[in-house]
């Protein structure tokens, strides 16, 4: 047992480290938007930059449905509701208040009015249960740590449903996903929208912490695969004059620690008109 280990013995909580923040501004579509970057001595600085528009449009359009579960401080939440407009709808879940309220100034600072802010999380049911947040990483959570070093926040959890309900089921909708190894309770919690005929899927795939929370790849893999869905590696093609976005398909999970997986349904009126476009047969890659 190491010494800083002591005071969770003891029942002692432990207090966050909290850091302040830089505002920053950034051009997108000939709009500033703000956006407060975290002043932690380890933390990488978000650029919200027009390439990050260009790849979303791949998949987005004006009026879609955008639902961001685990959405930490709105770095890419925002940009999303940037490019579906006041016609749109965005839906973003972060449990972690610390998170919550920079997502919450993020959306407001800039002016975006076709959003919905949730601050618990989603599950297949609803619970009350321990978040971790890292001492040092404030804006981070999970409920399956490696390490017990940090604090504990009493959050809620509940399916998607009854935020969901009043979205056109017919209506494209991009899910993105990353919640540290919580994915598959996530897709448990949103059945009723991987029944939907228009639905693409972005999830963070960490077979480590899936399996610190009961999980495997193979099993979400798996649940997604009954609903119909394929997976597809996302990857960006950079040339001297241009960068393209580039899908493809997977046969399965890949035996790599960690990865991101686009999911789709083929057939689908979105696979045709936006995943086929950036389609790259297998074995075509470099």
């Amino acid at each position: 047992m190491k010494l800083k280990h002591l005071p969770y013995m003891f029942g002692r909580k432990i207090e966050p480290v909290t850091y302040g923040y830089e505002l920053q501004s950034f051009l997108l579509d000939g709009q500033t938007v703000q956006f407060a970057q975290w002043q932690h001595p380890g933390n990488t600085v978000i650029p919200l930059t027009e390439s990050m528009l260009t790849d979303l449009r791949s998949f987005l359009r004006p009026g879609d449905v955008a639902i961001d579960v685990g959405a930490y401080t709105g770095d890419l939440s925002v940009p999303i509701a940037l490019v579906t407009g006041p016609t749109g709808a965005v839906l973003a879940f972060e449990p972690n208040p610390n998170a919550f309220a920079r997502l919450k100034d993020h959306f407001e600072m800039n002016g975006v009015t076709n959003f919905d802010l949730v601050p618990r999380a989603v599950a297949d049911c609803e619970s009350v249960q321990w978040l971790f947040v890292p001492r040092d990483e404030m804006l981070l959570g999970t409920f399956v740590p490696e390490k017990a070093e940090g604090t504990r926040v009493e959050v809620r959890t509940e399916p998607a449903d009854r935020y969901v309900a009043a979205f056109d089921p017919a209506k494209p909708t991009l899910i993105k996903i990353d919640v540290e190894g919580y994915e598959v309770q996530v897709l448990r919690g949103i059945q009723s929208l991987l029944s939907r005929p228009n639905v693409i899927i972005v999830t963070e795939i960490a077979d480590a912490k899936l399996r610190r929370a009961g999980h495997s790849r193979e099993e979400l893999h798996s649940l997604l695969a009954g609903f119909g869905f394929v997976p597809h590696t996302i990857d960006v093609r950079a040339s001297r004059w241009r960068k393209a976005l580039e899908l493809c398909p997977l046969p399965g999970p890949l035996d790599s620690h960690e990865y991101d997986a686009l999911f789709a349904r083929p057939g689908s009126q979105v696979f045709r008109e936006r995943i086929e476009p950036v389609l790259v047969p297998t074995g075509k890659t470099a």
